[in-house]
This record gives structure tokens, sequence and C-alpha cells, in this order.
């Protein structure tokens, strides 16, 4: 039997510290022991997004199932392989065409009945729903931020404070602007926590790769929370 694993992981951070690749891949070889199959090989995109099949290593993993080169494919997890619902339909299609049989980690799929087909299908569904929810959030706290006067005390985390000129004798509140650096490290956070990561998994992976906070200190796990809840707070 002809055995393929595939990771994946989408931020530069995560690609850099090599953690969650080589996790990914322990489990994989883990499940195969259990399915008592051996692997041929672990294929991996590293820093690439999974709103598509457009990543080096997907293409090739479907090319061979195309020619017939595999019979198993086995993830951790079903968003390594894609987060939209289409491009999943599409995945089960090929696979069960080509009597591929697909194991998630995670979800315990088994693509031999309909009814595993169906779980998959609405897992898919519910992660494209998480994905772009929460970029509709951080899209709309954006905006918010921007129509706001400063707010009294220092600018919350991923913004600055301007000047505040006088005006009438009185300070003039003025918007935040965004602080690029700190918005890059919400982006890696929030796209963690769309995968489902623990905040103290979150918090590791940040230190690891040397993300600091504001005052050049490490995360903790209770700061993951306050920053995503700051965002899902400001959206409201």
């Amino acid at each position: 039997m002809r055995v393929i694993g595939y990771s994946r992981v989408s931020s530069e951070m995560q690609r850099l510290s090599g953690a969650s690749i080589n996790a990914q891949a322990e489990k994989i070889r883990a499940q195969a022991l259990l399915k008592e199959v051996e692997i041929q090989e672990i294929i991996s995109d590293e820093g690439e997004s999974g709103k598509s099949f457009d990543r080096p290593g997907m293409k090739r993993l479907l090319d061979m199932v195309r020619t017939g080169k595999v019979d198993m494919v086995i993830v951790t997890n079903l968003d390594r392989v894609s987060r939209s619902a289409r491009d999943t339909d599409d995945l089960i299609k090929l696979f069960t065409k080509h009597d591929v049989t697909f194991i998630s980690i995670a979800q315990s799929f088994d693509m031999s009945t309909a009814t595993g087909r169906l779980m998959m299908g609405m897992t898919a569904l519910y992660a494209q729903f998480e994905r772009e929810a929460n970029s509709e959030r951080t899209s709309t706290a954006l905006q918010q931020i921007k129509r706001s006067g400063c707010p009294a005390g220092p600018p919350p985390f991923g913004f600055s404070a301007q000047p505040r000129p006088m005006e009438n004798g009185k300070r003039k509140r003025m918007p935040l602007i965004p602080n690029e650096a700190e918005q890059h490290t919400i982006r890696v956070i929030l796209d963690m926590h769309s995968r489902g990561d623990s905040y103290r998994d979150m918090a590791s992976e940040l230190n690891r790769a040397g993300y600091r906070t504001r005052k050049g200190g490490k995360w903790t796990f209770p700061a993951m929370g306050q920053i995503i809840k700051a965002n899902t707070a400001v959206a409201k």
C-alpha cells in the first residue's frame, strides 16, 4: 500500500520555528503505526495558506492521486488540507474516484462511508465560516478604531496614539493609527486561533519564534485570550 502523509503550516513564524511541521509528522507516523501501514513520504507545505490548493506540496499530492500513485493519505487535521468547503468537496470526489483512503486524525474521518464523507464536508464548511468570520471581525475592528477618538490610557496592542493638538483650550481627540509590527503579531495570533491552537501553545510558539510584547517581554497564555477578546469586543 502506498501511503503518503501531508502537513502544512500557514505562517512565516511557524515555518521558521519548524515546531508545527515536526509535530504533525510525528502524529502522522504514529497513526500509520496504528493502521499497520508504512509511510512512504510526508509532503509538506511551509508558510502556505489553506484557502486554496495552489500550493507546491498539495499540487504534487493531487497529481500523485490522479496518476494512481497513492492508496492512502494521512493528515493531522482537515484544515491542514483545506479551509474551503468547495475545495474539500472536490477533494472528496477526487479521492473517491481514485479509491484513495483519506484519514484525518483529529476528526477520525472514514471516507469509505457516506456518513464519513458528509461529516468531512460539514467540518470543512464550519472551518471556512470561522476563517471568514475572523477576517470580518478584524476588518470591522480596524474600521471602528480608525473612526473613534483616542481612548483614555495607553492604546491597545496593535495601535499607536497620534499627538493630540490643542483645540479651544482642550486636547483634541485623535484617531489611533495601526502599528504595523504589532498588527503582524495580531495576524499571527488570529491565524493560530482560527486553527484551534490552545492559548498556551500559541504563546509558546510566539516566544520560540522570537516575538515579544510591546514592553519586550515574553508572551503568556492569558495575553492570547486578551488580544483575541479585544479584537472581538471592538468589532462588536
